[in-house]
């Protein structure tokens, strides 16, 4: 019964890790996923251009402890920190997508979808950067988004599609 629980717990942390892994270095695969898109169910949480995070990054987080350290890492613990949101975790998950430091304002990252199929989910993630010839501000950023989606135990991977945005204004 002993050996039993111990193969048990092995798969389960293999299955988990090998989400995680997928999830973080992304999945490529042309295979259609129309068999399900929850992106309707998609909702911001925050978003800005000032994360402590210098590659691009991904994030899940499953509880209220990893979801009080992220916001942590994210804001610090200052009288101005910004209200922990809450989640549902019974219901839902946080995404949470990093573009790295870039040397300019003009980037945008976004989580633009979520597609299922019955073997895996992928988080499609879009980064938006500024046109060569804008006019963007010369200061480094570091732009993310957090987001909720609903909970599943389908294996996460993500997709990253970059776009290159025209000249409009300021490039902020």
């Amino acid at each position: 019964m002993k050996k039993d629980l111990l193969i048990l717990a092995g798969i389960s942390i293999g299955a988990i890790a090998l989400g995680s892994v997928l999830f973080i270095y992304g999945y490529n695969s042309s295979e259609s996923l129309a068999s399900g898109n929850a992106s309707s169910e998609l909702a911001v949480v925050t978003r800005g251009v000032n994360a402590p995070v210098v590659a691009r990054k991904n994030f899940v987080i499953k509880n209220e402890k990893d979801l009080k350290k992220l916001w942590a890492f994210l804001y610090g613990d200052t009288p101005t920190t910004p209200k922990l949101p809450s989640v549902d975790f019974s219901r839902q998950e946080v995404i949470a997508v990093f573009a790295g430091e870039k040397p300019t304002g003009g980037y945008v990252i976004s989580v633009s979808g979520i597609k299922n199929s019955s073997s895996h989910r992928v988080v499609v993630v879009t980064i938006d950067e500024p046109d060569p010839a804008c006019n963007a501000k010369k200061e480094q950023t570091s732009p993310y988004e957090i987001v909720t989606i609903p909970s599943s135990t389908l294996p996460l991977t993500h997709k990253d599609t970059v776009m290159t945005k025209t000249c409009t204004g300021s490039q902020s």
